[in-house]
């Protein structure tokens, strides 16, 4: 919930109905709350700590207003509350929580993204574990994302195309999550040797061809 200051405009109310002090005790006669179009308003007076009859403070009614903001929050409701007090005989008072509903909005999730624990590569036999850790150019303690694993996983195969090995490559990540939010990577790695080219002959058939006798 977005607040009002909720001090300013009771201390406002008090001084207007005499000289209070923010010690002075009363009892509470009556609490309204308006406003409120999400929860329902008898939800909010369950959420008090305070009830008819209760001997309060400036600070007790003040401390009702973050009692009334967290059951809005439990409802993902967005607004302000204003909080007052109207003074009656005898130190008894009506106190007043008036609250300006915006409607429930969808909660706000983080995504906290896993950290590298540590990388393993299993099946490479033409290239080194070195060559292709520097070639992923990830590090421990690195935070993942899908994009940062495609790109490392692209970097693998160019490796193997920069060493031009006679294998075909074929490399698939498998994340395993640890704790503390850190995961390894297993890279599967399949080498397969490169299928050899077949000559083409048509060219030294037309040679042969337009060759003179």
């Amino acid at each position: 919930m977005k607040n009002l200051s909720a001090a300013a405009a009771l201390c406002t109310t008090l001084l207007a109905a005499g000289a209070a002090r923010a010690d002075t005790t009363y009892t509470v006669d009556k609490i309204t709350v308006t406003g409120s179009k999400t929860v329902p308003t008898q939800t909010i007076l369950d959420g008090l700590n305070m009830h008819k009859g209760s001997h309060v403070t400036q600070a007790d009614i003040v401390a009702g207003q973050d009692d009334v903001g967290n059951v809005l929050k439990k409802a993902n409701v967005v607004g302000s509350i204003k909080t007052s007090m109207r003074a009656l005989p005898k130190n008894h008072v009506e106190v007043i929580y008036a609250i300006d509903d915006q409607g429930a909005q969808a909660p706000v999730v983080n995504h906290v993204l896993p950290k590298l624990h540590a990388e393993i590569f299993a099946g490479n036999k033409v290239l080194t574990t070195d060559q292709l850790r520097i070639a992923a150019g990830l590090t421990p303690g690195q935070e993942l994302s899908n994009d940062k694993i495609a790109a490392a996983q692209k970097a693998i195969i160019a490796a193997y195309a920069a060493a031009k090995k006679p294998v075909d490559v074929q490399v698939s990540g498998a994340i395993s999550p640890m704790s503390q939010g850190q995961t390894d990577i297993t890279w599967n790695i399949v080498e397969t040797k490169s299928k050899a080219k077949k000559k083409d002959s048509r060219s030294q058939d037309a040679q042969d061809e337009i060759a003179p006798p």
